[in-house]
């Protein structure tokens, strides 16, 4: 990656915690796996240590839907 691009990501991440990233990383592996429940777990950690974070949002407000258990029919992805 250049290092302008690599300066421009590290500005917009500005302000976010360090350890938001590798909880959220976590939560999203198992969100991918179809592990909902501990999905929930991580990403309610990760939304305490970065509230503002949309994309934490829309993960739980599509398990949340779902009452946190993945559909059968679970791929690893959701149409939005």
């Amino acid at each position: 990656m250049p290092q302008q691009s690599l300066f421009r990501l590290s500005a917009l991440q500005c302000g976010i915690p360090r350890a938001f990233f590798d909880v959220y990383a976590c939560g999203l592996d198992l969100y991918l796996e179809g592990s909902w429940a501990e999905a929930r777990a991580a990403l309610l950690h990760a939304q305490k240590l970065y509230p503002e974070d949309g994309a934490t949002k829309v993960l739980l407000d599509v398990m949340k839907q779902h009452h946190y258990v993945a559909p059968p029919e679970w791929a690893g992805w959701h149409e939005v």
